[in-house]
């Protein structure tokens, strides 16, 4: 009785774990649908989307020859990635903020699976929105978003885009090794405070 016990949970767990999937928003209409995530300055994210319905030129094409551009319009699904002002934390930036549309990424979904690179350039909110053309209340379009935080953030900013005043000059990073240090001093004292009080309790 075990035995079936454990082979009947090891199969419900293996089929919950195969049903997990990405969240889907459907489009109803062919307005932008936005999501929005806080992101630190300067961090690389990728934005991994899934459009199983997407209208391929290959769908359109008509006798093997080539698809008018202007045909094409009409099947646009776009994502767009871009970033407010945000809070006032550059992170050792010497340029200003310029303003709220000052990085936006505009990409045309040409596969049915794929993702977006995006490098924020301050604190706060990350907008993404979504837009299909053909999307309606008859044929809604669904997409799946999974947005992640690239470990290598910085790394391929300074490699990739090499951006002036994009990495921490040297005094700011001593200040900060100085402010970890000290606070990991006041947390190792406020834990063996704690420990003290609570053998004389």
């Amino acid at each position: 009785m075990g035995l079936f016990r454990l082979s009947l949970s090891l199969t419900l767990l293996v089929s919950v774990q195969r049903a997990a999937a990405d969240p889907m928003m459907l489009l109803m209409n062919s307005q932008q649908k936005c999501v929005s995530v806080e992101a630190p300055a300067d961090a690389l994210l990728n934005i991994g989307y899934e459009a199983p319905d997407l209208v391929m030129p290959s769908d359109i094409q008509e006798n093997g020859k080539a698809v008018d551009p202007r045909t094409l319009r009409k099947f646009r699904t776009t994502i767009t990635v871009s970033q407010e002002g945000g809070r006032a934390n550059h992170h050792g930036r010497h340029n200003k903020v310029k303003g709220a549309n000052q990085a936006k990424v505009v990409q045309d979904l040409n596969q049915k699976k794929g993702s977006i690179e995006y490098v924020t350039q301050v604190d706060g909110k990350v907008s993404i929105c979504v837009q299909s053309l053909t999307a309606s209340a008859v044929s809604p379009t669904p997409i799946s978003l999974r947005v992640t935080e690239s470990p290598a953030g910085e790394d391929s900013l300074e490699a990739g885009l090499k951006t002036d005043g994009a990495k921490l000059d040297s005094q700011s990073q001593r200040n900060a090794k100085e402010h970890f240090s000290q606070m990991e001093k006041t947390l190792s004292s406020l834990i063996s405070k704690t420990d003290m009080i609570l053998r004389q309790a």
